[in-house]
């Protein structure tokens, strides 16, 4: 049996939602890619069930090249401001000792995934087509907890901003709103 630490990355890792501040960089003050982003969000904001709002969110991403959203992860990664370096400081500290350590996220692979490289950590993450997700992990972080514990691995700690991603027999650290790591739950 291996000791794992699990991290979050939206509001945990990163001060935000990572695929909106890749996009907020990536449309930057490009008139074409304002104007098609701002008709996108409007319709996006019109679908009647925020869970059906949610699949469609991360659509945008795909317009994206792969080359373009590794150069803005790093970017967002060199920005301390929108880093949470105490969680980057845990993560490093672990990673020097040889704890296990991986990201568990209910973004899509593809907005997770150059951070993922850049840090030399595993991610699990939802799974989309085109942008739309089919496979969210969004509360059911579970699922990959149990497939984890069953490839040999003991989740030891949890950081997240989320009650929903905690696991009972782990030490759970809440991020608060001001990126604060509050005492293990």
């Amino acid at each position: 049996m291996t000791d794992l630490i699990v991290f979050d990355v939206d509001k945990t890792l990163v001060k935000g939602n990572l695929h909106e501040i890749i996009i907020k960089y990536w449309v930057g003050e490009n008139k074409s890619r304002v104007l098609s982003h701002s008709i996108f969000s409007y319709f996006v904001k019109l679908l009647p069930h925020s869970m059906l709002r949610r699949k469609f969110e991360y659509f945008p991403i795909n317009l994206i090249s792969e080359e373009d959203f590794k150069k803005l992860t790093i970017n967002v990664i060199d920005q301390s401001m929108l880093i949470n370096t105490e969680v980057l400081r845990r993560i490093n500290r672990y990673k020097n000792k040889g704890v296990a350590i991986a990201l568990v996220t209910a973004a899509p692979t593809k907005v997770v995934r150059h951070l993922s490289l850049h840090f030399e950590i595993p991610v699990y993450a939802s799974k989309s087509f085109l942008g739309v997700i089919y496979d969210d992990l969004l509360a059911k972080k579970s699922k990959v907890y149990g497939k984890l514990t069953a490839q040999g691995y003991i989740i030891r700690s949890i950081y997240s901003d989320s009650h929903l991603d905690f696991k009972i027999g782990s030490k759970n650290f809440l991020i608060s709103d001001a990126f604060k790591i509050e005492k293990p739950l």
